[in-house]
């Protein structure tokens, strides 16, 4: 072969590669799916990548509408982001989506916390229980919503709930011990102040020189 003929070969064969390759890398951009921008989401997410985070969650939405997943973690962001009343769409769309998770429930509840909606946190915190009665945080989350509202009594079983469940959960024995404080009933209370403390909850120092020195 001539080498005008493999010069021309050469261009051919450049020319059907320049043509080939932008639409490989095209088609590959279209192909991918709402799973590979949810995972996307999860490592800029890890990362610190926020807002980008929140795009990848968005474009896993539009591409599958169902993808319970993706709202949950994208309703995680707009608390981050004290987007509330979007974070409760979100996961209220993940539950309509698979009802059967607690963790959903759970993390709606803590939002509804925040707005100070407790009785609403509590009715979500009663659903998460329901589907996972091994569930330490949902316990103590409703315990907390209970000490808001001055039901010492309420808050106190599931401070208690929280502990048997998890042994170690300092800030449990804190508002437990708060709680019984609250009901005259100092000597439990401090006790639980001081397990807090040797658990490592270093924010009981100041209720023990206030109710129990």
């Amino acid at each position: 072969m001539s080498r005008d003929k493999i010069k021309l070969f050469l261009i051919m064969r450049i020319g059907v590669i320049c043509v080939i390759f932008p639409l490989f890398f095209q088609n590959f951009t279209l192909a991918q799916s709402a799973e590979d921008y949810y995972n996307f989401g999860n490592v800029k997410d890890s990362l610190g990548d926020y807002k980008d985070a929140l795009l990848d969650y968005d474009k896993a939405i539009e591409l599958n509408p169902n993808y319970a997943k993706a709202y949950s973690e994208r309703g995680a962001l707009k608390a981050n982001f004290e987007n509330y009343n979007g974070a409760i769409y979100d996961y209220s769309k993940a539950i309509e989506l698979n009802p059967n998770v607690s963790i959903y429930y759970c993390e709606r509840g803590k939002i509804r916390e925040k707005i100070k909606d407790y009785r609403g946190a509590i009715q979500d915190f009663n659903k998460a229980i329901v589907f996972n009665p091994k569930f330490p945080d949902a316990f103590y989350q409703r315990g907390m919503a209970n000490y808001k509202l001055v039901n010492y009594i309420g808050a106190i079983h599931d401070f208690t709930r929280t502990i048997k469940l998890y042994p170690n959960y300092a800030k449990a024995y804190t508002f437990r011990g708060l709680a019984k404080i609250h009901l005259g009933e100092k000597e439990e209370g401090c006790l639980d102040l001081n397990k807090s403390m040797e658990l490592g909850d270093l924010d009981a120092a100041d209720s023990i020189k206030k109710y129990c020195e």
